[in-house]
């Protein structure tokens, strides 16, 4: 049903001309001080997180627009309800106060229209008259995804939203590119070289300033705050109008500024300038909101749906989400789509052309274009390593001498090269391959000659330097150095280059244990003196990058150590997230249709085998994205014999043995000959052997403070750990994690473990025993509670395996670590296997009282997982313990349940009495009602129908109504409902069944609650034709009872074979 809410002369003209009545005129002087008084109510109540508020709002909203039962026809016809609140001039008061009221809120008697599951609920506001809808060109959507955080700027967990989105949309025709810089330059070079796109999505901060306007918080190039105007934004967009949506998910774009200049929304000035379709956020929006909207709103536009009902399905999704659980989804109401004349339409249209995406056709890119040499990631394959790109870019900003790329081989310290190349479009990149074998050895005069290269001829310079220095270097190497500070600081200043050495590895001496850093062979160590001097001394725009795999050492003639000068910037192997995002550019390059079970259970292999590091990971994938199972099969098994044994497979070994090529097109022989893991191990003393095999006491890709590592090497009897930890880190055999808290994390590298067998199981409880305290004091808050994530995991991991069980820690880091299992990851069985079983075990046999909290997560997992054995053993122990207050009251709730459970309705009814008054003592309102419910269930099932009545109409129904619970108070109903139909009033029962109680499911969209409803609702028509012989009663109830068994069948529900029993008891059948 659509309706329209426009201002027509004098009035505010609300028109739906399918309903009755068609139209409601109201006065919009009188209309303006309402719609800013519900403006103002709503912002003091998003603030003050007060749901029953955001109702009342809604309902008097709703109310106002039904002064002639206009609104209640509109609402209450047939099909979804589509609101369009129009505005010709958003500047005037009344465009204004349309805009900005919160129609989101709209509620009938029930609740608030948008969390209507069957009549959707679609809201837009549009600035201008509507015309023809941008039409889609392709059947697929290409959306760009940029995210900012810049330094000194609270952290949003931006890769948790791009993968939110990755995988709403991983089986639809949807391709995610992301730009990795967060900065507008590139954003804009993105757009302009791989567009166009469907959507473009910003998640970062957004803010007002008070002097600039609406903000969002971008980067610059090393990582600063770089705010955008939206002028800038349009700048990047080129013709606004080729991107149909642009996606602000940034807190206040589509929020009116209340102060002295009255700056419009970022939304709308998008729509001014002639972007078709505009989200943004009303207000300062939850991470985890932002998130999910994205998710489910993604999935709808892939799926070709217009954007408004895109945008509410995912108001939808985020409504439904906080009904189940109120700590998410409180936001649901914040989301604002407007759209221009040109906007509302779908995106992606069926039966249109596949897109052909850029990275289908763009050729092998090189870090050294001019020579073809030294293939890197292409720009679409290219992710992550964003922070290692600033930390070069800043240091190139602050004047550094040069900057140092370091890390184990394959990591893609070329690729990032050349992305840095690619950033300073100033410069021209000169590059110096020492990888391959005919340019190992690069001579003075050769280096000369490739900077006199890049001296543009024009300048009349380069014949000039070439006759001024190539005689002097030719006669003496060692002048190069002051003939390169003359190039840097002549020509090549004015006209800067960015000097690559790249795979300074091959110029390296092979590494021994007896060296903390890797010399510099002695025939190359000249000309690598003269260039790292020459940047160092000169004044100059020009810049020098080198990339290695082993930190390095060269002294100078006076014993000062060039290779200071430079500024290191560490690598280290990708995150979940950065695999996940290399894996699917990778499939969009080989065009990989949808994979097979087999090839996903091969891809995770491959994801897990490779550690992290982008090159294996490649070589691991390719075969399983080309369809060559076998080939993968056996690459897979060859690299995960080495991460069991630390050695290859004793084929492949053989040919490394006998330095043979064996076949060329073999990669993983490519890749175990690139890694020479044998020289690693060569490399290391009997001391940073141990250090080694001490670190890989922790799990993998976890950052772990280098105090923790430092005691955990002393325990493996390492003399000077930190020297240790030192040299593994300079070889790239430990991966530099920076600082977190202060502290200088590390991890040993996943590719690097192998190398050292694992410490006996006596060693590994000494060293896990002896990290303990470092880890406990790092990781925990000033409150000292641990995180509710991976770190509890680890210690209390690690506290289970020392060999005397610190049982305050062990409490204090299970909880965490069990609920960060059971919540965030969503897997109970992990959480009772890894964690709960373990420690509550351990806890009994030292004699130690488990902690309040970590009993409650024990019962909550074991009655999700249907563990009545464990259930009963937590409340036993949770019985024994002394608790108050909250505490104590909960203990009573989850004891009460088990007796009730049990059939103990004596002990439960006193355990629940006893909850609710903790409960009410506590200030927990919510909490009482359900404790005073469950009481009514007891009387109610022994017959006290009068009192149990009595608590769910005065006691229940107030608590949930005012706190707009409309699941609870639905429930409630419901019960009611079974009493009246015990005491044979029928018509009642049956009429809050139909009215109050059905509709709220249908709305809801809970599918069980409707089947269950739908199911009491026929029994109850049973009993009344059983009395009056009414045959329609006995159809509709056979109808009711075939939908309920259809629902239970489908979602595979205990319910369908009691219906069945039903259906089977009164003589009926389904159709089916």
């Amino acid at each position: 049903m659509q309706a329209s809410i426009e201002q027509l002369g004098s009035d505010i003209f609300c028109r739906s001309p399918q309903t009755r009545p068609p139209e409601l005129r109201l006065d919009a002087a009188a209309a303006g001080s309402l719609l800013q008084d519900w403006s103002a109510r709503y912002a003091k109540a998003v603030r003050a997180a007060d749901p029953g508020e955001l109702l009342a709002i809604g309902r008097a909203i709703f109310d106002w627009l039904d002064a002639n039962g206009w609104a209640s026809g509109w609402a209450g016809g047939t099909g979804g309800r589509l609101l369009e609140i129009r505005v010709t001039d958003p500047g005037s008061t009344i465009g204004r106060a349309l805009l900005d009221a919160p129609w989101e809120l709209l509620a009938d008697r029930n609740d608030h229209l948008a969390g209507d599951a069957v009549q959707l609920f679609e809201l837009v506001r549009r600035i201008g008259p509507a015309a023809e809808p941008t039409k889609p060109i392709h059947s697929d959507l290409q959306v760009i995804f940029m995210a900012a955080a810049p330094e000194g700027q609270k952290i949003l967990d931006f890769e948790a939203e791009e993968s939110a989105i990755l995988d709403a949309t991983r089986h639809l025709p949807l391709h995610l590119v992301v730009e990795e810089s967060g900065t507008a330059d590139q954003l804009g070079v993105r757009l302009k070289l791989d567009g166009p796109f469907e959507a473009l999505h910003l998640s970062c901060h957004g803010d007002i300033h008070p002097e600039r306007g609406p903000v969002l918080a971008l980067e610059d190039a090393v990582g600063d705050l770089a705010p955008m105007s939206p002028g800038d934004l349009v700048q990047c967009l080129g013709d606004p109008a080729r991107t149909p949506l642009v996606f602000l998910s940034a807190c206040r774009t589509a929020e009116q500024d209340d102060g002295a200049r009255g700056f419009e929304p970022f939304v709308r000035e998008l729509i001014r300038a002639g972007v078709p379709n505009v989200i943004g956020w009303d207000g300062s929006v939850y991470d985890t909101d932002a998130m999910a909207f994205a998710e489910c709103l993604y999935g709808e536009l892939a799926g070709r749906a217009r954007t408004p009902r895109a945008v509410a399905k995912a108001r939808l999704a985020l409504r439904q989400t906080a009904r189940d659980d109120p700590r998410r989804g409180s936001h649901w109401h914040l989301a604002r789509l407007y759209l221009g004349p040109a906007g509302g339409g779908a995106l992606a249209g069926k039966g249109l052309p596949k897109r052909r995406l850029a990275s289908e056709t763009c050729a092998d890119q090189f870090l050294d274009g001019e020579r073809g040499q030294v293939p890197v990631a292409r720009r679409a394959e290219f992710v992550g390593r964003r922070r290692q790109i600033q930390s070069v870019l800043r240091a190139f900003r602050d004047g550094s001498a040069g900057v140092l790329v370091h890390g184990m081989g394959s990591l893609g310290k070329s690729s990032l090269a050349a992305r840095i190349a690619s950033r300073l479009t100033g410069h021209r990149t000169v590059v110096i391959f020492l990888g391959a074998p005919h340019l190992r050895s690069y001579d003075a005069l050769t280096i000369l000659d490739r900077l006199l290269e890049a001296v543009p001829v024009q300048q009349q310079q380069r014949q000039a330097a070439r006759d001024t220095w190539r005689e002097t270097v030719l006669a003496d190497p060692g002048a190069l150095a002051e003939a390169l500070e003359d190039l840097l600081e002549g020509p090549l200043d004015a006209e800067p280059v960015l000097l690559v050495v790249d795979d300074l590895e091959s110029i390296l001496e092979t590494p021994t244990p007896s060296e903390p850093l890797t010399p510099v062979q002695p025939s190359d160590r000249i000309p690598l003196a003269a260039v790292l001097t020459a940047f160092a001394r000169a004044s100059t725009a020009s810049r020098l990058l080198l990339t290695s795999r082993y930190r390095f050492t060269l002294p100078d003639s006076r014993g000062r150590d060039l290779a200071e000068t430079l500024d290191p910037v560490p690598l280290r192997p990708m995150d979940g997230l950065e695999r996940r995002k290399q894996l699917g550019a990778a499939a969009r390059t080989a065009k990989t249709a949808e994979l097979s079970p087999g090839q996903q259970s091969l891809v995770e292999r491959a994801l897990d085998a490779a550690g992290g590091n982008p090159g294996l990971q490649a070589t691991l994938t390719r075969p399983i994205l080309n369809g060559e199972d076998a080939v993968a099969e056996q690459a897979l098994a060859a690299i995960e014999h080495f991460r069991r044994v630390g050695t290859p497979p004793a084929e492949i070994q053989a040919l490394l043995d006998a330095g043979t090529a064996g076949d060329a097109d073999n990669a993983l022989l490519a890749f175990f000959r690139r890694m020479a893991f044998a020289t690693y191990r060569k490399a290391l003393s009997p001391d940073q052997a141990r250090m080694l095999r001490a670190a890989g006491v922790f799990s993998e890709d976890l950052p772990i403070p280098r105090p923790a590592l430092h005691a955990a090497g002393a325990a493996d009897g390492v003399g000077d750990p930190p020297a240790a930890l030192d040299r593994l880190l300079a070889l790239g055999l430990a991966d530099d994690w920076g600082l977190s808290g202060g502290i200088d994390q590390a991890a040993a590298n996943p590719l690097a473990r192998p190398l050292e067998p694992p410490p006996p199981p006596e060693l590994a409880a000494s060293i896990a025993a002896a990290a303990l305290p470092a880890l406990d004091q790092a990781w925990r808050a000033a409150d000292g509670d641990l995180p509710q994530d991976r770190r509890s995991w680890e210690l209390t991991r690690l506290t289970l395996a020392a060999p005397e069980l610190d049982t305050g820690l062990l409490c204090r880091a299970a909880e965490p670590a069990a609920r960060w299992l059971f919540g965030t990851e969503q897997d109970a069985r992990r959480a009772q296997a890894e964690v709960l079983r373990p420690s509550l075990e351990r806890l009994d046999a030292y004699g130690a009282e488990p902690s309040h909290g970590l009993l409650l997560i024990a019962v909550d997992c074991a009655e999700r997982l249907g563990d009545r054995e464990a259930e009963g053993r937590a409340l036993g122990m949770m019985r024994s313990i002394q608790a108050e207050g909250w505490d104590d009251a909960g203990t009573n709730l989850y004891v009460a349940r088990q007796q009730q459970r049990l059939g103990d309705l004596d002990s439960a009814l006193r355990s629940f009495e006893s909850a609710a008054q903790g409960f009410l003592d506590s200030g927990r309102e919510r909490e009482w009602a359900i404790a005073r419910g469950q009481i009514a269930d007891i009387l109610q099932a022994r017959g006290n129908l009068d009192e149990a009545l009595r608590i769910r109409t005065e006691e229940e129904i107030p608590v949930y109504e005012r706190l707009g619970d409309v699941r609870a108070k639905a429930v409630t109903m419901g019960q009611i409902a079974d009493i009246l139909h015990a005491r044979g009033n029928l018509d009642e029962a049956l009429r809050i069944r139909t009215e109050e109680q059905l509709p709220v499911y249908e709305r809801l969209g809970d599918v069980r609650g409707l089947l269950v409803c739908r199911t009491n609702i026929a029994l109850a028509l049973l009993v009344r034709r059983a009395r009056t012989g009414d045959g329609k009663d006995a159809a509709e109830a056979n109808d009711l009872l075939c939908r309920a068994l259809a629902d239970a069948r489908r979602l595979r529900l205990p319910e369908a074979g009691q219906i069945e029993q039903i259906l089977s008891q009164v003589g009926m059948a389904c159709g089916d």
